[in-house]
């Protein structure tokens, strides 16, 4: 995983964001800094973290989309014990019939992958051409060949049997056209202590400025 800090002053208490697939930083860009440090977990290609993150005393994570399942792996490989998990618009089973997206149209998607097909993607992502073109700064600088590897590298994770942990809150965007509303809810019946619904598009972060807006 690649990782960038929004803010780093070795404070006691840590957030930790987890992008979704084909994301970076600039997802959360516009967020404002929050009170303690907070860095950005992006690129599932290579899954190990060469940061040290353990002096922390606590540690909110925050996941996104197919993050949650990448956020899932990284606790249980780092052995790491949050004191807040909060999802957003995904699950720890993101590819799936019933609890994710179906692993044709994952498939598919790896297949057909362009430049072309990939801003198809972020506009629906983002609910179509309009709103798109309100949060395209907010849009990943990366290869599309890298993004492309990340995707069956994520694919692959999905396959694994990985520890599927209790959630604190998870939010269930209603309006996503990429992640099915029903198959979120159906996923956090089980894992989430509080399932909250958003009227949002798969990409959130727009109407985010506050991390508190999460945790």
């Amino acid at each position: 995983m690649l990782h960038f800090w929004i803010k780093h002053t070795n404070s006691k208490n840590i957030l930790i964001f987890f992008a979704g697939w084909a994301m970076d930083e600039k997802c959360v860009s516009q967020i404002a800094q929050p009170e303690n440090d907070a860095i950005v977990f992006f690129d599932y290609n290579n899954l190990s973290c060469n940061v040290d993150l353990s002096s922390y005393q606590q540690t909110t994570i925050v996941a996104w989309s197919m993050g949650v399942l990448c956020a899932e792996h990284f606790m249980t490989q780092n052995n790491i014990k949050p004191t807040r998990l909060i999802a957003i618009a995904g699950t720890g089973c993101p590819v799936d019939q019933s609890l994710g997206i179906d692993p044709t149209t994952c498939m598919s998607t790896y297949t057909n992958l362009t430049e072309r097909t990939l801003k198809k993607f972020q506009m629906r992502m983002c609910g179509g051409s309009k709103q798109f073109a309100l949060v395209e700064h907010l849009m990943p600088s990366r290869n599309i060949e890298n993004q492309k590897s990340e995707l069956f590298s994520i694919m692959q994770l999905a396959k694994q049997n990985i520890k599927h942990y209790q959630w604190d809150k998870a939010f269930v965007t209603t309006e996503d056209l990429i992640f099915s509303p029903q198959n979120q809810k159906q996923y956090w019946q089980q894992y989430a202590n509080q399932t909250i619904e958003i009227d949002s598009y798969h990409f959130p972060f727009s109407a985010i400025n506050q991390w508190n807006q999460l945790i």
